[in-house]
């Protein structure tokens, strides 16, 4: 997993960002289900928003809807626990690398989130600085 949001899976108030284990696989939000993003490229950076409102969860992938998920009431609603490059068993750990993590306290909206991608995109992320 690229990042895990509480410590047990399979709980209603966990969630976690990870790949299919294919070849080249998927990205996916497991969440007692599993949600797709899209196929994963191992040279490519992509970007990846879960945005929460209510009983819905948005999945985004570079800035684009891909996903819109009604949850159980009540699930994920206190998040007491980021795990960044490890599942939320603790595990299985991720080999890639991950950078510009945010947290929000709101959920995004459609905009919001479109103008962070675009942000993103504006950094050169083939430079030897980062």
């Amino acid at each position: 997993s690229v990042i895990a949001v509480n410590d047990v899976g399979g709980d209603s108030d966990s969630f976690q960002i990870m790949t299919s284990g294919s070849s080249p696989g998927v990205w996916q939000l497991y969440h007692n289900r599993t949600y797709d993003f899209g196929q994963v490229s191992a040279s490519e950076w992509v970007h990846f928003v879960v945005a929460k409102d209510g009983d819905k969860l948005m999945q985004y992938m570079d800035g684009i809807l891909v996903g819109n998920i009604t949850i159980p009431n009540g699930s994920i609603d206190e998040i007491d626990l980021y795990k960044f490059g490890v599942n939320r068993a603790g595990n299985t750990h991720w080999s890639g690398l991950i950078d510009e993590v945010q947290v929000w306290t709101q959920a995004l909206n459609s905009s919001e989130i479109t103008l962070v991608t675009l942000s993103l995109r504006s950094i050169d992320l083939n430079s030897e600085d980062l």
